[in-house]
């Protein structure tokens, strides 16, 4: 009587155990099919996150023509644009001046600019400006004194950020041969007077394709997490 009474204690600890075991995993399947989809777009948009903190802080030109290397940029980074100007007029021109300007008329600052006449080895000049909706110009430079700027020529500055995505910022180039001015600005009556106006776009910066990877291959590991475990759970 003894043994059978020992006996039914093991089965039933043995059934209690058993039933805790499914109620766990009964529990675990739920929450993970509430948790899983909750968590996808989570892990997403923090790998995204991450991505978008570990792009560069420089040089974020995103598209680009043979003369216009940053033709777009990304406004919330620190831009830097190289203009190149092959105009024949630039093989006698000696003056040039840089100008800028906003489509929507606020101030974005410029600076860091330097010529070239290899693309290579730059040469600083002037110092900063702000754009506003009229151009705005830097002075009158004579780099070479009595000597052509030759071509091809070129120019580069920064874009500091804070440009929103649809504003556009334009930059001016003036050139003559004898340097007369109005109002501080190179004037037609310099001989051989050159204008080139130069555009950038700032528009919101895309996805890194590294970032995307990353998201996707986040997304695949929880779900394969997710089958794992809902094969230990009954059915």
């Amino acid at each position: 009587m003894r043994l059978k009474r020992i006996a039914l204690r093991l089965r039933l600890s043995a059934w209690n155990r058993c039933r805790c075991r499914f109620a766990v995993l009964g529990w675990s399947r739920f929450l993970i099919s509430i948790m899983i989809p909750a968590l996808v777009p989570i892990t997403a948009f923090a790998v995204a996150s991450l991505a978008f903190s570990a792009k560069p802080a420089h040089s974020m030109c995103l598209t680009s023509t043979a003369e216009n290397n940053c033709s777009t940029f990304s406004g919330d980074t620190l831009s830097q644009a190289t203009q190149t100007y092959t105009s024949s007029n630039l093989g006698t021109n000696r003056y040039f001046q840089m100008g800028f300007r906003s489509s929507n008329g606020s101030p974005y600052t410029i600076n860091n600019l330097a010529y070239s006449t290899d693309g290579t080895t730059f040469t600083s000049f002037s110092g900063s400006i702000s754009t506003s909706s009229a151009f705005q110009y830097l002075t009158i430079q004579n780099p070479f004194v009595a000597s052509p700027l030759g071509l091809p020529f070129y120019v580069r500055y920064d874009i500091l950020p804070t440009v929103p995505a649809g504003v556009g910022i334009d930059s001016m180039f003036l050139a003559s041969n004898t340097g007369t001015s109005t109002g501080g600005v190179l004037d037609f009556n310099g001989g051989n007077f050159e204008a080139i106006e130069r555009a950038h776009a700032s528009v919101p910066a895309p996805l890194p394709f590294l970032g995307a990877a990353a998201i996707a291959s986040s997304i695949k590991r929880l779900r394969r997490s997710s089958e794992k475990l809902r094969g230990l759970s009954p059915r």
